[in-house]
């Protein structure tokens, strides 16, 4: 009885050892003075984490937590800043993968513009009762072969939407003059109603292509109160 009441006591004395060897064991990261989200049951908003190794060992306020720190932990100030759980993005739009899959016709791996007109319209005639033929994404106007915008810089390709390149186009083509606001719109954009925001924005895009800025204005200079741009001849014209 007396050889088991010194095991017990010899286990203990060894577990007690163990826990205060593991409390004792420093954090190899701590991150402080922050917002920590944790989304748990309570969606807590914490002030520091600490880490071990690579498991989160500990999350609370910024007093409790560092007191896990040891000689070698490193200590970084969140300043404020908040600390979200790494995300896996795994998601369906709900209308588009219940309602529509079964209706929906992609554009994926089509490289030119025929092989969707005639994929469209062959969908159309398997649709019964004039139904929608429907395209929700998953294709790129570059994707396209024929009639393929393509614009350069000093020999590398850059990417650009088709209204950014007509823009272009047009500005070269009437460098010797400046182009009015309804001249562009009735070029690039057939005529048809465009807010300010969309035709700046499409500026700005034309600006970033060719090495252009909004405040140098070098190749693409606009003017406000009469809503005109032109562009420099030299240097645009030496573009491809």
């Amino acid at each position: 009885m007396r050889k088991f009441a010194w095991l017990l006591l010899f286990t203990g004395v060894v577990g007690v050892s163990l826990s205060l060897h593991a409390q004792q064991a420093g954090a190899d990261l701590i991150l402080f003075n922050g917002k920590i989200i944790t989304v748990n049951d309570t969606f807590q908003i914490a002030q520091a984490v600490a880490v071990r190794g690579s498991r989160i060992v500990a999350v609370g306020s910024n007093a409790d937590v560092n007191k896990l720190a040891g000689p070698n932990t490193q200590r970084i100030d969140l300043r404020g800043k908040s600390m979200v759980p790494g995300f896996i993005d795994n998601h369906a739009h709900f209308q588009e993968e219940g309602a529509y899959w079964t209706m929906e016709l992609r554009f994926d791996g089509m490289d030119t513009r025929k092989k969707v007109l005639d994929a469209i319209s062959a969908k159309a005639k398997a649709t019964p009762n004039g139904g929608w033929v429907y395209n929700l994404g998953g294709w790129s106007p570059a994707q396209f072969s024929d009639d393929k915008r393509e614009f350069t810089r000093h020999s590398e390709p850059i990417a650009m939407e088709p209204q950014v390149f007509d823009l272009l186009l047009y500005l070269l083509q009437n460098r010797d003059r400046v182009v009015s606001r309804d001249d562009l719109i009735a070029s690039v954009w057939n005529g048809r109603i465009v807010s300010e925001s969309t035709l700046s924005t499409r500026i700005t895009a034309a600006r970033k292509a060719i090495g252009d800025t909004g405040e140098d204005q070098i190749l693409i200079k606009t003017y406000p109160r009469s809503e005109a741009a032109t562009a420099g001849r030299e240097r645009l014209a030496s573009l491809k």
